[in-house]
């Protein structure tokens, strides 16, 4: 068995060339409704982003390691930036935390909502995507939800 080191286009570099040809071939026996696909890119985009800036905060305004950013998610990282600010005296810490509570936590909440959604078949047929009530008041994910999250998430980051 090869050693590992890194990968090339997502694949695992141990991976054999029938792995690879088979990879593709799996991608595209998922059952989708290709409606949700490009709003599902939205928003893993813009949580991308979302998370891109807070590190940025974390490690360039804030002085923290970059190492540790990289290995939090968004909401830890989020609440990171709020108590280092607080710790450290910094004149925004309060407009972090008013930031955090009224914008940042619940475009996180919404970006995990799809993020860890289930996928069903639903009455009607289709593929679809749920969430849990806490974010949207209803289980089935829509492509408006989705638009509106992306925008929400983009929103949230200054975009």
């Amino acid at each position: 068995m090869r050693e590992a080191t890194g990968h090339k286009d997502g694949i695992p570099d141990t991976w054999s060339d029938q792995d690879i040809q088979d990879v593709h071939y799996r991608s595209q026996l998922d059952p989708v409704d290709p409606d949700l696909v490009e709003p599902l890119g939205w928003v893993a985009y813009a949580a991308i982003r979302f998370h891109s800036t807070l590190r940025s905060v974390w490690t360039f305004q804030l002085g923290g390691s970059d190492k540790k950013a990289d290995a939090w998610p968004t909401g830890t990282l989020a609440n990171n930036v709020v108590k280092a600010a607080r710790d450290q005296g910094d004149p925004r810490a309060d407009a972090f935390e008013e930031w955090y509570r009224t914008y940042g936590q619940p475009a996180i909440d919404m970006r995990n909502g799809v993020m860890h959604a289930w996928p069903y078949t639903a009455e009607d047929g289709l593929q679809a995507l749920g969430m849990g009530p806490r974010v949207a008041g209803r289980s089935r994910i829509t492509k408006t939800t989705l638009e509106r999250i992306a925008g929400v998430i983009s929103l949230v980051n200054g975009g």
